[in-house]
């Protein structure tokens, strides 16, 4: 990939697999060959469908990434629009299955800090469960939630996030998780009726059938679904959406897809979080990046928002109204970060 050209309103740089909290790589011109697949005016660059050839080097780094054990679960519409941004950069085959598979692990993967066997997890759960213990079933859902780097941090919050944050808001009747990762496992400490509808999307098939099976010993109106935040998101009203260090992961893949999320999501109430530190601990300017970026697409779209600020990350409550632009607006968007911290 070509180095990133800076932006006007660049700030403290981040870039590359050094940051995967972050927006890197926001493409600037390059992103207009990464809309995949190619949709029509938000692609400057647009090519005819696969035919022939190209269609048989897509199907085969499609075949090649789904093949290994580290992305066989991961939804195939996600990575095949990777695979296919990689190969409109005129890569090879083999070029393309690395960048695809660079690309995955920079948005997803990165954060599993382990791997649970799921099927232990559970029979650990349904034992705590059993034995009517409330602290026994925390302290497990604690340890699992300590696998996933965004709730690992969070763990510290768990007694007064939650507590805080509804307060603030009105009585919520529907949830929706959008790139849940395993946040819908914090579901005892939100002071929440356990017959609430809540509904939880991810990428991962193993981690979604994990969650349906939590939400079940728990007793919990839950639903988990494989989705690509990316190009479906159609989903039933809901009262508020959780969108949790969502927004950097979906940019670094689809320049301006974040923001399309935040209008699309049929909810008044949106719970939105940026991280403070990437991955390796690193946090020059990166709150203030953020900070600027979000200002200025809650500002265009007429909503209003408070924030609540903690060590790890900032939480934003958005509270949508009539929207000034209708539909999509592609004016705010994150711009390409540089040199390294």
């Amino acid at each position: 990939m070509n180095s990133a050209r800076r932006q006007p309103n660049d700030v403290a740089p981040y870039r590359g697999a050094q940051y995967n909290h972050d927006v890197a790589p926001y493409r600037g011109a390059q992103c207009n060959h990464d809309v995949a697949p190619y949709r029509g005016a938000q692609c400057n660059h647009d090519v005819a469908p696969y035919r022939g050839a190209q269609y048989n080097h897509l199907e085969q780094v499609l075949e090649t990434i789904l093949a290994t054990r580290k992305y066989r679960s991961v939804h195939p519409n996600l990575a095949r629009s990777i695979a296919a941004a990689e190969l409109a950069k005129g890569r090879s085959v083999k070029d393309a299955i690395k960048a695809a598979k660079r690309q995955l692990h920079q948005s997803a993967a990165a954060y599993f800090r382990q791997t649970l066997s799921y099927d232990q997890s559970i029979r650990q759960l349904q034992a705590a469960v059993d034995s009517g213990d409330d602290e026994s079933v925390r302290s497990v859902l604690r340890h699992l939630m300590a696998a996933h780097t965004s709730t690992q941090e969070r763990l510290p919050l768990l007694d007064t996030l939650y507590s805080e944050l509804f307060q603030r808001l009105p009585p919520v009747k529907s949830v929706l998780d959008v790139a849940c990762g395993l946040h819908p496992l914090a579901r005892p400490w939100m002071p929440l009726p356990p017959d609430l509808p809540y509904i939880a999307w991810d990428i991962f098939a193993d981690q979604i059938d994990f969650l349906n099976r939590f939400f079940r010993v728990m007793g919990y109106a839950g639903t988990a679904a494989q989705r690509n935040a990316l190009e479906d998101l159609s989903a039933p009203a809901v009262d508020m959406a959780f969108i949790l260090k969502t927004l950097p992961c979906l940019e670094q893949i689809e320049s301006g897809a974040g923001q399309r999320l935040l209008y699309q999501i049929d909810a008044p109430l949106l719970i939105v979080s940026f991280p403070n530190h990437s991955l390796a601990g690193r946090k020059k300017g990166m709150r203030q990046y953020y900070a600027a970026y979000f200002d200025a697409l809650i500002a265009d779209a007429g909503w209003q928002m408070e924030s609540l600020a903690y060590r790890s990350e900032q939480v934003y409550i958005v509270r949508k109204r009539a929207m000034r632009f209708r539909g999509f607006d592609p004016r705010p968007r994150l711009q390409t970060p540089t040199s390294s911290p």
